[in-house]
């Protein structure tokens, strides 16, 4: 199956939804600043990795790997409905709102301990 990329700031996150069978999902959905209006995306994040979304905050810049896929309604057949399924998530900026969230920098090619000095 093929994994798609999307970068966007956190503007919602969901709370986890646990349904009868078991099977758990957390929606997070995504911002991305337009010059007339802002676009949104939302993404599921189910079974073990509903709990990727732990400790982000709103405005939070993230990248977010995912699948899509579609799904014929089981009550109105010829109805279909598409979801993007989350499959990995990466933190690409932490909000000073949230600083026990400190992320560190990568390693810089010429220092080999990642020391900025």
């Amino acid at each position: 199956m093929q994994k798609f990329r999307y970068k966007g700031t956190v503007h919602q996150i969901g709370n986890v939804q646990t349904f009868a069978s078991g099977f758990k999902k957390r929606t997070l959905v995504l911002a991305n600043k337009g010059e007339k209006w802002d676009f949104y995306a939302a993404f599921d994040f189910t079974r073990e990795h509903v709990n990727d979304l732990n400790g982000l905050v709103k405005d939070e810049e993230v990248e977010v790997e995912f699948t899509l896929d579609a799904f014929e309604s089981k009550t109105n057949k010829g109805s279909w409905f598409s979801s993007a399924r989350a499959v990995g998530l990466v933190r690409l900026s932490v909000q000073p709102s949230a600083p026990s969230q400190a992320v560190a920098a990568p390693a810089s090619e010429d220092d080999p301990d990642g020391v900025p000095f």
